[in-house]
């Protein structure tokens, strides 16, 4: 049996033959036209006899009959290569079908977003069994998007083909499209619900210590800085998520109204939090300390997220992992805050803001050099999906340079490791968990994109190897036929000399059929009926060369009496001239 991917391969190996069917279609017709040149010349100069005339016609009916058979041959198996392919286009695209009708209606079954927390942890779940059902069918999906299509196709085979893969491709986006805007929403509402009970308690502790010294009023003012522009930012969310869900809501939804008044009551306690910020405000510029109170427009640089607070705009830019993981650590740090490293007293705070600076440049460091990872990563495993679709040379070609590009890149990983060492020793009590998973993502993903493009690599010049020894094999065996032919027409009148150079011909070909006769050991089992024609070849080859051999060496005997019979009548010439010579000389 043979599969959707080896039924692609054999089409386009075909589509190469027949490329070059056309090509050679051009040298018969100048062959041709040449034949009926040469014997319309003939006739009006007298150049040709019309022994040599008949024959000429004679080779010119035969290279015409059998181009024509191997035209039809061609053809034949062109359509019926071309007709297991439509079939198997068709079963792949039936299959896609299907699922999509399946994923639709599970879809069409799934409930709004929330509005509890544990009722959003099990749409999560099912969310990312949506996601991984998807994945499942990537392949399939990759496979159509490079299907084959007959422009013009006089069979019908793929006249709808085209039509039924666009709708699908439809179809398909529209689901991927809604299953991660649903994980992304739900995501947000996840870590928005986290974000307000994280951030209420983060202030609470804030409220509870007061502070008078000038390194803590200094750290105060950094805290009350961030957690503004945190609170922007979460309110920027929410907002987002509120206008989705009244978006989707229908009449007599009861459980998106409940989901309303969840987010309701969401911003109720966001502007409580903003009331205590302003409160917390007042307190230090009571002191004597001022500093801007637009928040939104602030210099981000100066500011650093305080020891112990959770990231929640990195988590929810670039989702979570090992979230049971990260909840408990979140739970550590709000519950038991450590008052030493969170209101820590030291003697220079011109220093300790230097020394916090440059904490954070490495961190946002690490981050920009993850992101720049993970573009090159995708860009690469882009442009090795589209390897396919590009002619065997520049397949070669694109794989080499790709290859170089991984090479060069390799040390990206060990190079994030050395630089999350420096953020985790920086800050002890910074929560690197997402950072650190990314990053054995990261190296993960360059090992399989360095397995994939070798192997890549092999199938691709396993390709070349096999059309170079088809193409050797086509070569030799119509040197074989052309000498074949010769043979029939020329071995009773053809002189030694004349052998010998049709057998110099056969040998100068010894070097490359010995090379190919090697190549055939090394074939798979699949190619089998290469291996058994090749065979074939060599024995017609041989047999060949014994014929013209067997001639040379009859032809070279009757040479040589020939040789002695001239060598004895110039004698006998010569002895003559001597006789005639002698007998003057006596008359004298």
């Amino acid at each position: 049996s043979i599969d959707f991917q080896s039924a692609k391969i054999q089409f386009h190996e075909n589509e190469h033959f027949m490329l070059k069917l056309t090509e050679h279609q051009q040298y018969v017709g100048e062959a041709l036209e040449e034949g009926s040149n040469l014997i319309n010349e003939s006739q009006k100069t007298s150049g040709l006899t019309t022994e040599d005339q008949n024959e000429i016609r004679q080779q010119m009916v035969l290279l015409n009959e059998r181009w024509e058979t191997l035209r039809l041959q061609a053809l034949d198996v062109q359509s019926k290569i071309l007709a297991r392919l439509a079939e198997f286009q068709s079963q792949q695209i039936e299959k896609l079908r299907l699922f999509l009708t399946n994923i639709e209606d599970r879809i069409s079954h799934m409930t709004n977003i929330g509005p509890s927390l544990p009722a959003v942890q099990e749409q999560i779940a099912e969310g990312r069994q949506l996601k991984d059902d998807l994945c499942n069918q990537q392949a399939l999906v990759d496979s159509l998007s490079n299907m084959v299509v007959i422009v013009n196709d006089e069979s019908g085979n793929f006249n709808d083909l085209e039509d039924k893969l666009s709708a699908l491709g439809e179809r398909w986006s529209h689901v991927s499209k809604w299953s991660d805007l649903r994980m992304e929403k739900l995501q947000q509402y996840k870590c928005i619900y986290r974000w307000l009970d994280t951030r209420e308690q983060d202030l609470k502790t804030m409220e509870s210590k007061d502070v008078t010294d000038l390194g803590g009023i200094t750290k105060r003012m950094n805290d009350l800085n961030y957690c503004a522009k945190d609170l922007l930012e979460l309110e920027r969310y929410l907002i987002d998520l509120r206008q989705m869900v009244a978006a989707s809501l229908q009449e007599g939804d009861d459980q998106g109204e409940r989901v309303l008044m969840q987010l309701e009551s969401f911003e109720d306690r966001l502007d409580a939090l903003k009331q205590i910020v302003e409160v917390q405000t007042d307190r230090i510029e009571a002191k004597g300390f001022k500093f801007g109170r637009d928040r939104a427009s602030y210099d981000d640089s100066r500011v650093v997220r305080p020891d112990g607070w959770v990231d929640f705009q990195m988590l929810i830019k670039f989702g979570e992992e090992n979230e049971d993981v990260n909840e408990g650590a979140e739970d550590i740090n709000v519950v038991q805050p450590s008052p030493d490293s969170v209101y820590q007293v030291v003697e220079s705070p011109e220093g300790n803001k230097k020394r916090k600076l440059r904490s954070s440049d490495n961190f946002y460091l690490l981050t920009g050099r993850i992101m720049e990872a993970c573009n090159f990563l995708e860009d690469c495993e882009d442009r090795l999906q589209s390897v396919h679709r590009q002619s065997l040379r520049n397949q070669s070609e694109m794989l080499i340079s790709l290859e170089k590009e991984v090479a060069k890149r390799t040390a990206l990983s060990s190079e994030l490791k050395q630089l999350y060492e420096v953020c985790e020793q920086e800050e002890v009590k910074r929560n690197l968990i997402m950072e650190a998973t990314q990053i054995k993502q990261i190296d993960e993903r360059f090992e399989t994109l360095k397995k994939h493009i070798i192997e890549q690599k092999s199938e691709t010049a396993q390709i070349i190897a096999k059309e170079k020894f088809y193409n050797s094999l086509t070569g030799f065996k119509l040197v074989l036929a052309d000498s074949r032919d010769w043979y029939k027409q020329h071995s009773q009148s053809a002189s030694k000399a004349d052998l010998e150079q049709r057998l110099s011909h056969m040998e100068s070909l010894s070097g490359e059929i010995a090379d190919a006769k090697e190549i055939t050991a090394t074939l798979s089992e699949d190619l089998q009926e290469w291996r058994q024609d090749f065979s074939i070849f060599y024995e017609s080859w041989n047999d060949m060369k014994r014929a013209i051999i067997t001639l040379i060496q009859e032809k070279g005997g009757v040479d040589e009496v020939n040789e002695r019979l001239l060598r004895l009548e110039d004698f006998m010439s010569k002895m003559s001239v001597v006789s005639a010579a002698l007998a003057l000389v006596a008359v004298r």
